[in-house]
């Protein structure tokens, strides 16, 4: 009879060890997950920082940049220009080529739209692609108001080599300046951005560095 207790304690003991073995081991798989998402959402967080520190760096590099006012430009129509016939007044540009990734390209148009529609500032998309075909696609895609020409001369500027979109303002001399970066991973920097270049209530006058 004593065995027979022994027995059945031993195996209770045997069965309690299995079942907190088996909700140890969940706990645990559990939060190999959370660790490893964790892990995930900080080399995203990471990146995303040092792709904002590289773009500043650029941007910076970038100031200052002047376009030659004879630059050809063409618009959707096939009709051609030079660039002291487009650019009267400062304007802000928005730089699109074709290493440029469409979600950004979409996403910066968005914004766009919703900033700067109303703006007192004069807004212009000015592309870099082979053919104004594909220019004249986006502006349909995208049901583009503003007006957009395209180029497919390269600007001397590190930003032009980049793979995401690109911001600035030109004025009356062709000095370029106030580059901002798209970058997707956080979109409240460009729309801050846009916010304040595209205020109502911002003095023209006061643009510039």
């Amino acid at each position: 009879m004593k065995r027979l207790v022994w027995y059945i304690l031993f195996v209770l003991v045997l069965l309690s060890s299995a079942i907190y073995s088996f909700h140890l081991r969940k706990q645990l798989s559990g939060a190999d997950a959370c660790i490893l998402m964790y892990d995930k959402k900080l080399a995203l967080m990471h990146n995303s920082v040092q792709n904002v520190i590289n773009c500043m760096k650029l941007e910076a590099r970038s100031e200052g940049f002047r376009l030659s006012p004879d630059l050809v430009v063409e618009d959707v129509s096939g009709n051609i220009s030079a660039l002291m016939d487009v650019f009267t007044e400062p304007t802000l540009v928005y730089r699109l080529t074709e290493m440029h990734c469409n979600s950004c390209i979409e996403h910066g148009i968005r914004l766009l739209k919703e900033e700067c529609n109303n703006t007192k500032l004069p807004v212009m998309i000015l592309c870099r692609y082979e053919s104004v075909r594909k220019v004249r696609a986006i502006c349909n895609s995208y049901s583009i108001d503003f007006p957009i020409f395209n180029t497919p001369e390269r600007f001397n500027i590190p930003l032009d080599d980049m793979s995401t979109s690109y911001f600035f303002i030109v004025d009356e001399s062709f000095k370029c300046y106030g580059f901002q970066t798209f970058i997707k991973e956080i979109p409240l920097i460009t729309e801050n951005y846009l916010k304040g270049i595209c205020s109502s209530s911002m003095n023209l006058n006061f643009i510039g560095y």
